[in-house]
């Protein structure tokens, strides 16, 4: 958390610059004076921000990967709604009582403004993480589920697999549940190329697949323990995205662990 509120921090404050920079060119060209005419510019100033805003907070501040960019685009847009009214909502009132402030309205409707980015990015922060950018691909998300006895799970770390996991994770897939109860859990570790699209398009079509993804890069050391953490196998096997260890090598080492416990 640490992390994403620096990264979010320094991603509000490139989306606050385009705020202010957009209100402050519209009020000196158009000369608006009214309170709704102020309003409804910024109410532009933060909606064009807001349009960076997705896009920095999907791909820097969150490091999110998502199958439903629209459903995502749905909640971030309800959520800058609300945080966009609460900042307008602090101008506004600001405006309505230009006359108790001992200050020219340049500084005070930019005060309020200060004020109101300081609220709507506290509203902002908590309902991007918890909700907006909370994904099946979020990391955050994931937590040990409930051991089911018998189940043998398989995890494969991925980095720039896209080449040779697909059909590794068909065969896997394919034979392995003949054998055994299994899941298979692939990790995407940050992978900069398209293996976790391609490893959902898979899954789609066996249902003892799952698949896990982050940014950035963490090594394989943590991609393993991410899959660890997250399976529900009495059994835990590792193996790469390749076939140096091949479906008969994976059995024998799953009997082994099964004839190991003492029904």
């Amino acid at each position: 958390m640490p992390g994403q509120l620096l990264r979010f921090g320094l991603t509000g404050l490139i989306n606050t610059l385009m705020d202010f920079g957009i209100f402050n060119i519209l009020l000196f060209f158009t000369g608006a004076a009214s309170s709704l005419a102020i309003g409804l510019i910024n109410i532009v100033a933060i909606g064009m921000a807001a349009v960076n805003s997705y896009f920095l907070n999907q791909c820097f501040t969150f490091q999110t990967k998502t199958k439903s960019h629209f459903s995502q685009g749905l909640r971030f847009a309800a959520a800058t709604i609300m945080g966009l009214f609460i900042n307008t909502l602090v101008v506004i009132f600001a405006t309505h009582n230009l006359h108790l402030f001992p200050y020219p309205n340049y500084i005070v409707l930019n005060l309020s403004k200060i004020l109101g980015a300081i609220l709507s990015a506290s509203w902002n922060f908590l309902t991007y993480r918890f909700w907006v950018f909370q994904t099946a691909g979020s990391e955050a998300s994931w937590g040990k589920q409930e051991t089911v006895e018998g189940l043998t799970s398989i995890i494969i770390p991925a980095y720039n697999e896209s080449q040779r996991l697909p059909a590794r994770l068909e065969q896997l897939a394919r034979i392995l549940p003949s054998y055994f109860p299994v899941e298979i859990i692939i990790v995407d570790d940050g992978s900069s190329d398209n293996t976790w699209q391609l490893c959902e398009a898979i899954r789609h079509h066996y249902d003892c697949i799952s698949c896990l993804s982050y940014f950035p890069n963490q090594g394989k050391g943590k991609a393993v323990r991410t899959g660890m953490k997250s399976a529900r196998g009495e059994f835990l096997i590792f193996t790469d995205a390749d076939s140096t260890f091949d479906i008969e090598h994976i059995k024998q080492v799953a009997e082994c662990l099964h004839q190991a416990i003492p029904w």
